[in-house]
């Protein structure tokens, strides 16, 4: 990626100070017009963005935490997890008079790699007027690219794509989760163990199918590719993914699905087709955030929200101050209901 331009060389290009540059971008009257013209001709031929994160380190803080969603806002109304989660996120915002700035971005953004090199994402990134990024939700690989080489301090919920990144991150361990969650249903005699992913393009598909594998392995059990079901984290997918794992006709036993609402949606097709919950088919979900008329059925992984959220508002808040933040992951806990 080529290096960034600055402000010296706005000001060396529009042919005035770097005091009037500064003056241009903070949107002062007392610039020639012809000047700012000049400025503002300048900062678009070299994409120049200011350094939000060097202001902040100079004093200049807006007081502003952007929390970026990377999913449909419907999934706000629709799926608990994300009320859960970024309500708790607010609410640690208010404890630490952070000002929250919401930022829906739909996964149908593609974010491709020329797109991301050619900086043009990374920009918008630069320009928003916020001390730092909290970003949740289902971002895409290169989505998280963007945020890794951008110069606002960002935390993301979930694992960067890169392992070298210098980004912060914190989350849960999908992986152990998902082995715990297969190892307990192999526990209780069940052996054609199917699973409903979430989507193809993110970390937590991977994460958390590599688990379920890992499981099968250890105790002896083949897998099969059959077994696997792809969905997209809503419940009419889990719907979906069920009608294709018995229209298999495999004699699928139990069914671990990446989330909660993915579970509710196959439990709802296995009641639909009379089969038999858990005796015939046992069920695990994750998140532990279905309707109150179904908490006492699904057995589910869970994380403690308020928890989790202290410690990614509180790591933004230490980057804002220049200090220096650890990765951190958090592990999910097995809920056993009867569901299994």
């Amino acid at each position: 990626m080529t290096q960034r331009a600055t402000i010296a060389q706005v000001a060396k290009r529009a042919r005035v100070s770097q005091a009037t540059v500064s003056r241009v971008l903070n949107h002062s009257d007392r610039v020639d017009p012809k000047m700012a013209s000049r400025v503002n001709k300048a900062v678009e031929f070299l994409g120049y963005t200011p350094n939000r994160y060097a202001r902040a380190l100079a004093g200049a803080s807006t007081g502003t935490v952007g929390l970026v969603f990377f999913d449909f806002l419907e999934s706000l109304f629709h799926n608990p997890y994300w009320g859960n989660a970024l309500n708790s996120l607010y609410s640690e915002m208010g404890r630490l008079n952070l000002q929250c700035h919401l930022i829906a971005q739909s996964n149908n953004i593609k974010v491709t790699k020329a797109s991301y090199e050619r900086s043009e994402y990374i920009k918008f990134l630069n320009s928003r007027h916020v001390d730092a990024f909290i970003v949740v939700g289902h971002p895409t690989k290169n989505q998280k690219l963007a945020f890794e080489q951008c110069e606002i301090p960002t935390v993301i919920w979930g694992q960067p794509v890169n392992s070298a990144s210098k980004v912060t991150y914190i989350d849960t361990d999908n992986y152990a989760g998902a082995f715990l969650a297969t190892q307990h249903l192999i526990s209780i005699k069940r052996r054609k163990i199917a699973i409903i992913t979430g989507r193809l393009d993110t970390q937590v598909r991977e994460d958390r199918l590599k688990g379920y594998a890992d499981a099968l392995s250890q105790n002896g059990i083949k897998q099969n590719e059959k077994l696997i079901a792809e969905g997209d984290f809503t419940r009419e997918s889990g719907r979906r993914a069920m009608k294709s794992l018995l229209e298999r006709n495999l004699k699928v036993d139990a069914v671990f699905a990446s989330n909660d609402e993915m579970a509710m949606g196959a439990i709802e097709i296995l009641r639909e087709r009379k089969i038999k919950i858990p005796s015939d088919v046992a069920v695990i979900g994750v998140d532990r955030s279905t309707s109150s008329g179904d908490q006492n059925f699904l057995s589910t992984l869970s994380v403690n929200y308020k928890e989790i959220s202290s410690s990614i508002v509180e790591a933004a808040n230490d980057l804002i101050a220049g200090k220096s933040v650890e990765n951190r992951m958090f592990e999910l806990v097995l809920h056993l209901r009867q569901s299994t």
